[in-house]
């Protein structure tokens, strides 16, 4: 007698369940690891005597279970889909962030780094400049000495000669004015400038007397003009050497004061590259770390979303199996 059971438009016939063992499709789907477990629950329920509609009840029950989780999973993956593109997209903003801050730094360092070499090649420039005037000061200063010490020989030699040409003259004066001339001439002391035979020859004569007076006076007042005149180059001289010295060292001070501004601008620019290199450091350190964070994030999402995959694949092949079980045990 064939018992019918009808439910949730399934038709079970208890007569012949010892023959589905037999088809092909049982045999198809008991190869499967799903498939199997479930038949084996079935052939369970059967050898027990259970109602053939406890059969239809409890694949009902397992395809609701896999549908309800697989309506689940879905609401948790469109929450974990939206978690991800916030988080993302929270994590992309300060990336941009410090990207832009990167470059940024970096104009700066392409457009500092260029005029610090430039200046410092500039305040370069200028310290051998500085050097070299200085050394111009340093030979002049020795020029200087030395041409001093030229003219103060030769003014003490004009000085000896005059000295030695006023003692001539006054012995000849003597000699003109007291008719004495054996007595000044043992007398008085004698200063090589005319050979003293020459004076003792002169010396009878007053005319020859008189003559060499006047020459004597004639060569007096030449080195009277001549120490003039190398006084007169003494004075010009440290005019001149004054001058020029004031002139180069006011060279220096300007080179020195543009030095200065130079070396003040070059700090400037090495605080400024300084601080472009520092905020790169810092950026790239910190952007990393973002990176690194969005990274993980994003595996942790794809992770999430290759186990949704995965789940769904699972669920929609049990399901199918599922159905296919359905078919075997209904008319």
């Amino acid at each position: 007698m064939l018992i019918w059971v009808f439910l949730a438009g399934t038709v079970l016939v208890s007569g012949t369940f010892e023959n589905i063992q037999e088809l092909p499709d049982y045999q198809k789907l008991s190869q499967n690891p799903y498939g199997s477990k479930i038949l084996s629950t079935i052939s369970l329920q059967l050898s027990s005597d259970k109602p053939p509609e406890e059969v239809i009840l409890l694949l009902e029950e397992i395809s609701n279970k896999l549908l309800d989780e697989q309506r689940k999973d879905d609401q948790l993956n469109v929450t974990r889909a939206a978690e991800c593109k916030a988080e993302i997209e929270f994590l992309d903003r300060p990336i941009e962030v410090m990207h832009s801050e990167i470059e940024r730094a970096k104009q700066i360092e392409a457009e500092r780094e260029p005029l610090f070499n430039s200046t410092i090649e500039k305040r370069n420039a200028k310290d051998q400049e500085i050097r070299f005037f200085e050394g111009e000061i340093m030979s002049l200063d020795r020029n200087s000495k030395i041409d001093a010490e030229k003219l103060q020989k030769k003014y003490q030699e004009h000085e000896e000669a005059l000295s030695a040409i006023d003692s001539s003259l006054e012995y000849m004066q003597k000699v003109y004015t007291d008719q004495e001339s054996q007595s000044v001439k043992s007398n008085h002391p004698h200063m090589e400038i005319i050979p003293l035979d020459v004076l003792l020859e002169v010396s009878e004569n007053q005319d020859s007397i008189v003559k060499l007076i006047d020459i004597m006076t004639d060569i007096r007042k030449d080195y009277q003009a001549s120490l003039k005149s190398l006084i007169d180059r003494k004075l010009e001289g440290e005019k001149d050497y004054k001058e020029l010295k004031d002139s180069i060292s006011s060279v220096i001070s300007d080179l020195k004061e543009i030095r200065e501004s130079l070396d003040k601008h070059s700090l400037e620019l090495s605080d400024d590259l300084e601080e472009s290199r520092r905020m790169q450091r810092e950026a790239r350190e910190e952007c990393g770390s973002m990176e690194r964070a969005r990274d993980d994030k994003v595996t942790e999402c794809e992770a999430w979303s290759n186990q949704y995959i995965n789940e769904k694949d699972k669920r929609s092949e049990e399901l199918q199996i599922i159905r296919e079980i359905q078919k075997l045990y209904s008319v």
